[in-house]
């Protein structure tokens, strides 16, 4: 019986089910036409280290300990690199070009990770030319203010080296933006079936036995339902 009710009652609201996923539909044409884009992004991988000294006495000192090393100051850098005095300094080389950048937007547009002694730098923004800047801002930081944020290394800073060309790609847009006009559809359809179950609930329409039956009123008699035979 439940059923019976439901499929009653969607084809007595149906219309006011489709109309506001309809409405939504309309306004989601175009971005599923024209999805917005990504922004742009690049890839940079550098390697650090200290250049060891001339007298080298032992495997130790010439091989190990400076690769040992370029692994802790990988490590450092990776962490900075996604902190917002980095993000300052690079804001504060852009300044001195004319471009301005908000520090935290820079920040957060740093991903990074690392693998021993190489470091993975993705830096994704809006603007191709921002970014190319941005990332050589990034490469120059790197270069010559790391003595100032590890002072260990400010007697003999280490050598950072770029291992990329800052190449510019466009970045896909996210996957919110990707399914956003489905779901503004999806939405629509639930405040029509909102909708349509608000003015089913304020009809007190009488429209058969049932509904004679929940009121407890004795049928006396019933009209049936006139089909005309053409034939």
């Amino acid at each position: 019986m439940e059923l019976i009710a439901l499929w009653k009652f969607l084809r007595r609201r149906w219309w006011l089910i489709v109309l506001p996923a309809l409405v939504t539909l309309i306004w989601a044409v175009p971005d599923l036409l024209h999805p917005s884009a990504g922004g742009f992004r690049t890839t940079l991988r550098v390697s650090a280290a200290q250049t060891p000294g001339e007298v080298l006495p032992s495997y130790e000192d010439y091989s190990y300990y400076p690769w040992l090393a370029s692994e802790y100051l990988i490590d450092n850098l990776t962490v900075w690199v996604q902190t917002i005095s980095f993000g300052r300094e690079i804001a504060t080389l852009l300044a001195a070009d004319g471009i301005e950048v908000d520090p935290a937007a820079v920040a957060g547009s740093i991903a990074a990770d690392n693998t021993r002694s190489v470091m993975q730098m993705i830096i994704g923004w809006p603007d191709a030319d921002q970014l190319r800047a941005i990332a050589a801002a990034a490469l120059e930081t790197l270069q010559t203010r790391n003595q100032v944020y590890f002072p260990q290394s400010a007697v003999e800073p280490p050598e950072v080296i770029a291992l990329d060309e800052i190449v510019i790609t466009p970045a896909p847009p996210g996957l919110l933006d990707r399914f956003q006009p489905l779901l503004r559809v999806a939405l629509g359809l639930l405040a029509g079936l909102g909708i349509a179950a608000l003015v089913e609930y304020l009809d007190d329409s009488l429209r058969g036995r049932d509904d004679l039956a929940e009121m407890e009123l004795a049928i006396v008699a019933e009209i049936p339902r006139y089909r005309h035979d053409r034939r």
